[in-house]
């Protein structure tokens, strides 16, 4: 990725269709808040970007972008519910000079 800097990750967040039973809103002992299913992905979204990030240069790190789905996209063929609907989709763009 450091060689095409037009290059990006798209790290997407997804939940179940369940809500969210226990919230948390306490970002100091947990570096976290999410009440609902859109704040939950966001925040699994962020997580696995924090763990990509590592070493990686400023510049490289700001082409890493996250985004929080909820339960808006679950998987074909499975009930919403189902757990492997809580899930962090990574997605690598090779993009072409701007």
């Amino acid at each position: 990725m450091e060689g095409n800097r037009y290059s990006k990750i798209f790290i997407e967040g997804h939940t179940d269709n369940l809500p969210v039973r226990h919230p948390v809103t306490d970002i100091v002992r947990f570096c976290t808040v999410y009440d609902d299913n859109y704040t939950l992905s966001a925040a699994r979204a962020r997580e696995a970007r924090k763990a990509l990030i590592g070493n990686l240069d400023s510049d490289t790190a700001r082409r890493i972008i996250v985004a929080g789905y909820g339960d808006s996209s679950p998987l074909a063929g499975i009930d919403p519910a189902d757990a492997r609907n809580r899930r962090v989709e990574v997605q690598l763009t090779i993009g072409q000079s701007e």
